[in-house]
């Protein structure tokens, strides 16, 4: 697949003219103190958010009507007078009364069962220990940091980020026209709004966030946080983001992206019931709310790598669609780019695409089967080599705030063994927070 420079350039402007975003944070127990109510109220299955939990972050970690579900009232940080002083004062705020900390821990056990790998099993434990804050100080402005160890490989990470939010409306314009954060950026930004990696129901991540040109020196993933900024915005039906981040850092350029989404029922993006489109409504009639909704899903990315003898300039696009109706959920997309260089010099262009279609089924509250087929394939010219795979499981949750899975892999083609793991996996994990 080739495709002009001007096509590209015009189809990623495209993408920022009309992107999308929803922050970072994942299962956050902290909230469940401060409102004092359950984990399903935000999440299917955690760390899948469902509708309120969605609205609920967008809206900055606050309920429409926040003020009523309030068990854990904030610490003033100033009175309220100071607004009719400012500039001469500085405006008042507040910040959670309890700590607004939390701890996640996941933990595994996999068997690789065959492929081209030499059948083990092992014991992860833990895979990864993370540390989680995350709330708002005052009506406008919220906060989110992680710090995570990953004991096997030695690493530890951390991110934050700070937003505003209701920019226009202090200037009397539409109220959630415009939000800005600065920090840590991706998982939700890099990729599509109904697919996104860090929200799956399996242990796996999801091929098509993970894969990279083999072989490259350029190693940009869909799944990576990058320092930058972003702008976004959402309606009653739509959502929008564009952003700037830093990229590999190995050179002055910076990557930029854009991300559009817009949902066909249900409940609204900015909190209202799926009946009346000024009614907010906190808590569902189950964890996923009982809708009925099509969301459609569109992503684009331009970035610049560093490889031998000069840099990988490369493009990705997205489309995906996510089909609620009642307990079931059917989701799929399609992905394509371009890297120009991705070995260094001068050594040709390499197109890649990738695709995925998954089902998942809430058989009871606290069981939810699935099931999901992923390929991605790298034309190179004189050669096409391709990955392709099943994953299938079922995640469940014997208590609100913890999640076991079982699951296995199966790999139905895969021509790259020397970077990517080549291995029919049967594995359980469980994971919990408080």
């Amino acid at each position: 697949m080739k495709t002009s420079p001007k096509t590209v350039s015009l189809l990623i402007v495209a993408g920022l003219g009309v992107g999308l975003c929803t922050p970072n944070a994942r299962a956050l127990p902290a909230f469940s103190r401060k409102y004092q109510t359950s984990c399903v109220t935000c999440h299917e299955a955690f760390p899948r958010l469902n509708s309120v939990g969605e609205s609920f972050r967008l809206n900055g970690f606050r309920f429409v009507d926040d003020e009523s579900y309030i068990k854990d009232e904030p610490v003033s940080m100033g009175a309220e007078a100071y607004k009719r002083l400012f500039p001469k004062a500085i405006w008042p705020s507040d910040i959670p009364g309890l700590p607004p900390i939390s701890m996640r821990a996941l933990m595994d056990y996999n068997i690789d069962a065959g492929g081209k790998a030499d059948p083990s099993n092992s014991f992860d434990i833990p895979h990864e220990v993370e540390f989680l804050a995350g709330g708002a100080f005052g009506n406008n402005v919220s906060f989110y940091a992680e710090l995570e160890y990953e004991p096997g490989e030695g690493e530890w990470g951390a991110g934050a980020w700070i937003t505003l939010h209701r920019v226009l409306s202090t200037l009397g314009g539409p109220e959630n026209l415009l939000n800005v954060r600065v920090g840590n950026l991706g998982m939700d930004s890099f990729g599509l709004l109904t697919t996104r990696d860090y929200q799956r129901y399996t242990k796996e991540h999801y091929l098509f966030a993970n894969y990279r040109i083999p072989g490259s020196a350029n190693r940009w993933r869909l799944r990576d946080d990058q320092p930058g900024a972003e702008i976004f915005g959402f309606g009653r039906h739509w959502l929008y983001t564009a952003g700037v981040v830093e990229g590999d850092g190995k050179n002055a350029e910076k990557d930029f992206y854009g991300q559009l989404s817009y949902k066909i029922g249900g409940r609204g993006f900015d909190g209202s019931s799926p009946t009346n489109e000024g009614e907010g409504q906190v808590t569902p009639t189950s964890s996923t709310g009982g809708e009925t909704y099509l969301m459609l899903s569109a992503f684009g990315y331009r970035g610049w790598g560093a490889v031998a003898g000069g840099q990988d300039a490369f493009w990705r696009a997205a489309f995906g669609a996510l089909f609620a109706w009642g307990d079931l959920r059917v989701d799929g997309l399609y992905l394509f780019g371009t890297n120009d260089d991705p070995y260094g010099v001068g050594a040709g262009s390499v197109d890649s695409d990738a695709w995925m279609a998954q089902v998942s089924y809430f058989l009871f509250p606290w069981m939810v089967p699935n099931v999901r087929y992923e390929s991605v394939s790298y034309d190179m010219g004189a050669t096409t080599s391709d990955q392709g795979r099943v994953v299938v499981g079922v995640k469940m949750l014997p208590r609100a705030n913890v999640a076991v899975s079982l699951e296995g892999l199966i790999y139905t083609q895969n021509d790259f063994t020397a970077e990517v793991s080549d291995a029919n996996l049967v594995s359980i994990r469980v994971d919990f927070a408080f």
